[in-house]
């Protein structure tokens, strides 16, 4: 079932099967409604690639540089960083 037979180590790929043998987004759903009602404590900022991490000397995680609306920005995080790849479509309704 892996995506992308093609690649080396697609045997190990697994799914995101949450309800038997069925993908709906469940755990999808359930994350992001987690996510947003704490709104006033996490900012979330959709089309906004990272370009690059931003490491300390003893290279810990401290934030990311993004590309947002053509500007370049730092952001430091004061209790990590979260970074998210695509694959989730889903629709709400």
């Amino acid at each position: 079932m892996a995506e992308y037979p093609e690649f080396a180590g697609s045997q190990a790929s697994d799914n995101l099967l949450v309800h038997g043998r069925i993908f709906d987004a469940a755990l999808w759903k359930i994350l992001r409604q987690k996510v947003l009602e704490r709104t006033d404590q996490i900012d979330i900022l959709y089309s906004t690639p990272a370009q690059h991490l931003l490491q300390q000397a003893d290279r810990t995680i401290v934030g990311v540089q993004i590309k947002r609306e053509d500007r370049m920005l730092n952001v430091y995080a004061k209790n990590g960083v979260i970074l998210t790849l695509g694959g989730f479509e889903i629709i709400i309704q």
